[in-house]
């Protein structure tokens, strides 16, 4: 009996290893098919980072160029403060400075050839006589 039996059992087992083969064939290649969509999924998240990097680069050169600008524009506020303080005094100065100019000429009376001030009126010989050169009083 174990004879015939032995070719049934052998059969049996090599059967069991052909579905067991194929079943593994099967899984090997389902498996395979899942590292191909991982490694193009990996791709992709390659691309998406490099893409996200460059909008970095650039972003970071964008901000470099803005804060260019505005150290700039921070000179150029400062250069203007500057120039509107100098102006202020020099306007001071300018001030004085005419307030004492008013002051001189307003002691000057001048007069014409015929003797006539500013204002056409004659000057009395007397006043006239007074006065030295420039209408200065002497």
């Amino acid at each position: 009996m174990r004879s015939a039996e032995a070719p049934k059992q052998t059969t049996a087992l090599i059967e069991d290893s052909v579905t067991n083969a194929a079943a593994g064939v099967k899984i090997n290649a389902e498996a395979l098919e899942t590292f191909r969509e991982i490694d193009t999924q990996v791709n992709r998240v390659g691309e998406v980072i490099g893409a996200v990097a460059d909008g970095t680069t650039r972003q970071s050169q964008g901000i470099l160029q803005i804060t260019s600008g505005t150290d700039q524009l921070n000179a150029v506020t400062q250069q203007v403060a500057a120039n509107a303080e100098e102006s202020a005094s020099a306007a001071e100065e300018l001030t004085a400075q005419a307030a004492q100019l008013t002051e001189l000429v307003g002691t000057f009376q001048l007069t014409d050839a015929a003797g006539r001030n500013g204002y056409g009126e004659l000057r009395r010989p007397s006043q006239a006589a007074a006065r030295g050169r420039h209408g200065a009083l002497v």
